[in-house]
Formats: structure tokens, sequence, C-alpha cells
């Protein structure tokens, strides 16, 4: 199931705000990849965000999810590249509310990774 953002209520004196967690960045170590090359995919995530996991997708579709790791800012995936690896990959990031609620970010802006060999028609 794709994951969407929710918003995030914060509490300030007298008011209710509801704001979206901001986007993380998402790198790609390459643009082009041949069957059978790993591409490493990289997710910064902004500072003093109280991360719970990150999860990486491919097409708006969960590809690999990475629980928090201590005081991290770059999350690291190496996906294996294989003929129906070319798409627009993304990643976000949960953490949970004062209820305890699993809340989403904002989806990275899209980094699309060709298939060196593959035509499309």
């Amino acid at each position: 199931m794709p994951l969407s953002p929710r918003p995030l209520s914060i509490l300030t004196p007298g008011l209710w705000l509801l704001c979206s967690l901001p986007a993380p960045r998402l790198f790609l170590d390459r643009l082009s990849a041949r069957q059978g090359d790993t591409a490493l995919l990289s997710c910064l995530v902004p500072c003093g965000i109280p991360v719970t996991r990150i999860a990486f997708c491919k097409d708006g579709k969960e590809i690999f999810v990475q629980p928090k790791g201590g005081n991290t800012l770059v999350y690291d995936s190496p996906y294996t590249v294989s003929r129906e690896s070319a798409g627009a990959f993304s990643c976000i990031y949960q953490l949970k509310d004062d209820n305890n609620q699993e809340n989403n970010s904002l989806p990275s802006d899209p980094r699309y990774l060709h298939i060196a060999g593959n035509t499309m028609h």
C-alpha cells in the first residue's frame, strides 16, 4: 500500500496548527544502470526531526523500509537493478506524534533511473 502524507498536528499556546512535515531529499549514485548493477539510493532527512523509519519508494510504491538509525541524517539503500527497475524513485520518513500516531512526511522530489538497453515504445 502506498504511503501518503498525513498532516501533523502541533499544539502551540492557544492554537492548533496543521502543517506538513518537510520532504526529505533523495539522491541516486547513477542516473543510468544495466541489469545486475547496484544503484545506491540515499535519503537525506531534515535535521532535528525524530524519525522512526525511512521508506524508499519506486513509482509511489514502498520497496524498502529502514528503521531509525540513531542520529543519522542520511539513510542508504543498495538497489539491485533489473529490467523492470526503470522509474521514479523517492523516499519519505515517518515519526510518531504525541498521541503515538505515525505521520508521514511529504515525499522527496523523484529521481529517475534509466535502464541501459531498454527501449520504450
